[in-house]
């Protein structure tokens, strides 16, 4: 069936640790249809070095990959795009670096996932594809650099956990070179069972649920299953048919002295890492079999983006949750987001400022600067930001919470453009414009007052920003006048004029 000519084109592409894939859809009248999709084994993960530096070779397989992306993308717009990057950009060391260059190479911004939205997004894509609503669903997806474990009885997950163990470097670690040992196995199964620990508790509380299998490994596993007739026909993983594929593979050195009926060439050199990761997870689970599932990471992106109004009250309720999570005092938040948003609204377009990225971004930012308040009142913006980077914030991106985490640590004390030298280029300018408003605002607050006059304000052309307070009002608040001179310095190393009267 061909397109409406009027369908909207939406793409998700996923760049993953062993693999980087583009769907390409159309959606019209509430109906979402695949009608393009392209693969690359790009083998990312591969290029870690024990420090997690990323080699070039891996880099340009990467590059090379994007570069077909970049054509099969072109015309579509930045908004009906989104891009997302898994594990290997996580923990590679220098990841503003890399993405630097992938963004340049692909030519839409790529947002570096954190593991509990990778997951809450492998969730989405697959309750999509299995259906039968208000059945719980558990589902393992085991990727090349992590493995998301999720579980839910509606469309948002109840359990939503990513953990540090993939088909890639579970190879890497316990069978070095494609050597096969059943010591090494019998090692790699346990440490995975081990990795599961913490929350296996969580999941077998839970009611008998539909167990489902996404991504490469599991589709994989399946597919072996078949052709070696270890399965009764009915394509699911039995734990007992591992088992089996596992004491058979163990009679051989190495991988290159056997041939697996159903396994492609490019997962020979994952394949022992993952097998031994699901026999793992099943047996913590007590699971004797589960079914694979067509849907995973690159559907539930081309599902949250066409609900992307619905992400941003996601977002909204994150932070006020966190909020009252950390006893932040809710009238001086909102006097400080009241403020930065009336400033940014000011010179929104003088600046170049995006209102529907940056501005909830600074709102949200300045609901949340006190949190760190909750741990120590000493370096509190620290704490803060420590906060941020290190809790699970539905809805946000690695790299949305990376930014907010940054907007909360500058926004008090020290603050140079050698604190941004880390991000990318594209990010620098926006953000530190960005601190430098929420640093204002929160100057302007200081007294908790809530009967704080707030200044009128207008842009200077793209380089600054004037505020005029009623007569005399500066005179009988010295200390703020203080605050105004020192950030009319910080301001200036920023080529920005701050100008107040």
């Amino acid at each position: 069936m061909a397109s409406s000519a009027n369908a909207r084109l939406v793409a998700a592409v996923d760049l993953g640790s062993n693999s980087f894939h583009l769907v390409l859809a159309s959606y019209d009248g509430g109906a979402l249809r695949v009608i393009d999709r392209l693969k690359e084994r790009v083998f990312l993960a591969d290029g870690l070095d024990s420090k997690y530096r990323l080699d070039e070779d891996a880099m340009e397989r990467a590059m090379q990959c994007l570069r077909q992306f970049r054509q099969r993308l072109e015309g579509i717009p930045a908004h009906d795009v989104r891009t997302a990057a898994t594990n290997t950009f996580r923990v590679t060391l220098e990841p503003a670096d890399l993405l630097a260059r992938a963004e340049a190479e692909l030519g839409y911004r790529i947002e570096i996932l954190s593991g509990e939205e990778e997951a809450r997004l492998i969730y989405a894509g697959v309750r999509d594809d299995v259906g039968r609503e208000q059945q719980r669903l558990w589902n393992i997806d085991i990727g090349g650099g992590s493995t998301e474990v999720v579980s839910g009885t509606g469309a948002e997950p109840e359990i939503a956990e990513s953990l540090r163990m993939g088909s890639s470097s579970w190879a890497r670690r316990f069978f070095p070179m494609g050597r096969i040992r059943s010591k090494a196995m019998s090692r790699a199964i346990l440490a995975a069972r081990h990795e599961l620990a913490p929350i296996v508790p969580s999941l077998l509380d839970l009611p008998p649920a539909l167990v489902t299998g996404s991504s490469g490994t599991v589709l994989s596993m399946a597919r072996i299953l078949e052709e070696t007739k270890l399965t009764d026909g009915d394509g699911s993983v039995h734990l007992k048919a591992l088992h089996k594929l596992r004491k058979d593979i163990q009679r051989f050195d190495h991988l290159d002295d056997f041939q697996l009926p159903g396994l492609k060439a490019g997962r020979r050199g994952t394949f022992l890492g993952g097998l031994a990761i699901l026999i793992g997870v099943m047996e913590s689970l007590s699971l004797s079999s589960l079914s694979p599932s067509n849907g995973a990471l690159r559907e539930g992106i081309l599902l949250d983006l066409l609900g992307r109004r619905d992400l941003k009250h996601r977002r909204a309720s994150t932070v006020a949750a966190l909020g009252a999570r950390y006893s932040v005092d809710p009238k001086q938040a909102a006097r400080v987001a009241q403020t930065a948003c009336a400033l940014f609204d000011a010179v929104q377009e003088k600046w170049c400022l995006d209102r529907s990225e940056h501005r909830p971004l600074l709102d949200w930012a300045a609901r949340l600067h006190e949190l760190g308040l909750a741990v120590r009142h000493t370096g509190f913006h620290r704490h803060g930001a420590y906060l941020l980077q290190n809790s699970n914030l539905a809805g946000f991106s690695h790299s949305e919470a990376e930014l907010l985490a940054r907007l909360v640590r500058r926004h008090r004390q020290s603050f140079e453009p050698r604190h941004l030298d880390d991000l990318r280029a594209a990010d620098r300018e926006p953000l530190a414009r960005l601190i430098l408003l929420l640093r204002f605002a929160t100057r302007l607050h200081r007294g908790r007052n809530s009967g704080m006059p707030r200044p009128a304000a207008s842009d200077i052309d793209s380089q600054g920003l004037e505020l005029r307070f009623p007569d005399g009002w500066l005179e009988e608040h010295p200390m703020t006048g203080v605050d105004l001179e020192n950030e009319e310095r910080i301001w200036a190393g920023f080529g920005l004029e701050l100008r107040y009267a």
